[in-house]
């Protein structure tokens, strides 16, 4: 007897799309729809290919927004894994981690769905339920918050400085 075909439902696609896609992924659980760079921050991260990606735009370009659905894809699609988010001061780290958390408290299950713990300070972390954990770290002091630390994925906020 031969193998019978089962055709993919909607429901499969759309869990196979949000898995695939940061911009299926924002819109089903945030409702945040990205802009056209925006979507390509995300085409670009997906693309293996690129190891090193460099984002250039001006202020209010929606990178903090960008880098934030990322990151909170990556760990939700990918378990235990560990990710940086590095900025110049603990400042700048705290403003991609506090639009992080905006877009996990919109809704109540969002946050108890994904989130495991949130630690606020002096370095903050989530942690999410399949283990993974995303970490915002300072680059100040000569990299001293950030040595001795291995992660799958790393962001450098305003690397400039």
């Amino acid at each position: 007897m031969g193998k019978v075909k089962v055709a993919p439902t909607a429901s499969m696609q759309l869990k196979h799309q949000i898995k695939n896609d940061q911009s299926v992924f924002a819109k089903s659980f945030f409702k945040w729809t990205p802009h056209e760079k925006q979507v390509e921050i995300f085409e670009a991260t997906r693309n293996p290919l690129n190891k090193v990606i460099t984002i250039s735009a001006g202020r209010r370009g929606g990178k903090s927004e960008a880098v934030s659905i990322d990151a909170l894809h990556y760990g939700i699609t990918h378990e235990s894994t560990i990710q940086f988010i590095i900025s110049a001061t603990n400042d700048q780290a705290t403003i991609i981690f506090s639009k992080m958390l905006q877009f996990l408290t919109s809704k109540n299950t969002i946050y108890n769905s994904f989130v495991r713990d949130v630690k606020r300070g002096p370095h903050p972390k989530i942690t999410l339920v399949n283990g993974s954990v995303i970490e915002f770290r300072s680059a100040q002091n000569g990299g001293v918050y950030i040595r001795g630390h291995g992660a799958a994925r790393v962001r450098v906020d305003e690397a400039v400085y």
